[in-house]
């Protein structure tokens, strides 16, 4: 199948990879870019501030740090993160200490809580568009958490040219929709565009119900995928 992938582009490069594997076509045409905020960094000039670890819930927040001096102060706490690849940067970086790991924020909250006595005190790096479950959570449950918002994932104001050449001619069967934010703005973009018949009469498949709810501009029955992985997403072309 022809699938527009819309993530932000160092995002989208990995998931065109797993694409092309699985047998597909991949059209990137990120709706989203990724921008440091240059954010302060709580405790960086306290020499009486100190952290049990640190919580990464995206790689992008890791991309915004690591080449921020400011934060080389962490580089030798845990760092509990979610799924494989801030791990694997962090390896490959020499820095931070191998934490917990969870395949999302939930289970990664519920390690926390297991495992984390009560007053832990940890520094979650994230991005400005995000649910709170997570700090919330763990705020009720006694850890002690600050946030340092280290990324702003912004909408560009129009829809990329590969897609509206994609959608004008056809040439697309498929989206891959990973967040309920980015996909309410692939939706106004089509529709600002003059692209709505076209795109709904793709196959959207979503990485979770919630996700789904984005796409209410466009009135279309997208596909959920059985787990909130990019895998079981792929699964869902045919």
């Amino acid at each position: 199948m022809r699938v527009l992938v819309t993530r932000p582009q160092g995002d989208a490069e990995s998931t065109a990879t797993h694409l092309v594997q699985a047998g597909h076509e991949a059209i990137i045409a990120p709706v989203l870019r990724i921008v440091p905020t240059g954010a302060t960094v709580p405790g960086a000039n306290d020499a009486s501030v100190d952290y049990d670890g640190v919580i990464i819930t995206s790689v992008h927040a890791f991309d915004a740090v690591i080449p921020d001096a400011r934060f080389a102060f962490l580089f030798d706490k845990p760092l509990h993160s979610i799924g494989t690849r801030s791990i694997a940067l962090a390896r490959r970086a020499n820095i931070f200490e191998d934490g917990l790991n969870g395949r999302d924020a939930a289970a990664l909250g519920k390690m926390l809580l297991r495992e984390m006595p009560r007053g832990t005190h940890l520094l979650y790096l994230a991005g400005r568009d995000r649910k709170p479950d997570l700090e919330l959570a763990l705020s009720a449950g006694g850890l002690r958490v600050e946030i340092a918002v280290v990324y702003d994932a912004r909408a560009v104001e129009t829809l990329p040219d590969v897609a509206v050449t994609a959608l004008q001619g056809g040439a697309l069967d498929a989206v891959l929709h990973y967040s309920r934010r980015s996909a309410s703005i692939f939706a106004d973009l089509v529709v600002d565009a003059g692209l709505k018949d076209q795109a709904a009469r793709l196959r959207h498949v979503c990485i979770s119900s919630d996700c789904a709810a984005g796409l209410v501009r466009l009135n279309v029955a997208a596909a959920i995928a059985a787990a909130p992985t990019e895998a079981a997403m792929i699964a869902l072309l045919a």
